[in-house]
């Protein structure tokens, strides 16, 4: 039996691109009908120890399959972007698989990007994710390979690292999630740990030093008037 969608364990999150992921890149996990998140993260520049950039964000899943949404902050600092992700299959085995593909900053004149990704449920609370990503940074064409995992070690706390470059530029992020309340998920994240390793042009707006991300996520269903 085929089903358009991957639930997210607790409820999907959104990542730093906007769409539903994991720290940086987005995942084939879902967002079903009339859910919602909404994200507030804090980005702090590690090298001076202030706030460099703040990021607001918000998905829906509109009907069956469809999940859109919106980026915006101090950072873009040209307007809101839009984004929309579409689940393109899922099993339904108690570990399953689903792939997804999508678009990130779509109103954005330079910062468009194409995802392809997939998703699989493992035992012992392992969620892992693998794709790649299409950037059009300065009328070219760049691909990147998205490896991310997910891990929880306790039902209320998830381990969480991605990575997406390609040669030997990679952005490697890593952090925590823990989910206080059904709908609250707190977020500490760190961004682009290696930083000796390189850095991809993604054609994004993240800061190009390591730093640090503190965030908070609401997730819930949108209520029908009785």
């Amino acid at each position: 039996m085929l089903l358009p969608l991957l639930p997210g364990l607790l409820g999907a999150a959104p990542a730093l691109s906007g769409a539903s992921g994991l720290v940086y890149i987005p995942t084939a996990e879902s967002l079903r009908y009339k859910e919602y998140n909404v994200g507030l993260d804090v980005v702090y520049d590690s090298v001076t120890n202030r706030q460099s950039s703040l990021f607001y964000k918000a998905n829906l899943g509109s009907f069956r399959g469809v999940e859109v949404g919106m980026v915006g902050g101090t950072q873009p600092n040209d307007g809101v972007y839009l984004n929309m992700k579409y689940y393109l299959l899922s099993d339904a085995s108690h570990y399953p698989l689903g792939i997804a593909l999508g678009l990130l900053n779509v109103t954005s004149a330079s910062l468009s990007n194409f995802y392809m990704v997939a998703s699989k449920r493992f035992p012992e609370g392992v969620d892992a994710h693998v794709g790649f990503l299409a950037a059009f940074p300065a009328n070219r064409t760049d691909a990147f390979v998205m490896l991310g995992l997910e891990y929880f070690p306790f039902p209320l706390m998830s381990l969480v690292a991605d990575t997406v470059g390609e040669g030997s530029d990679y952005l490697v992020n890593m952090g925590m999630r823990f989910y206080v309340m059904n709908n609250l998920q707190l977020r500490i994240y760190g961004l682009n740990i290696f930083d000796g390793i390189g850095r991809p042009s993604l054609g994004n707006v993240l800061p190009s030093d390591p730093a640090m991300v503190f965030g908070l996520v609401w997730t819930d269903f949108i209520k029908e008037k009785e």
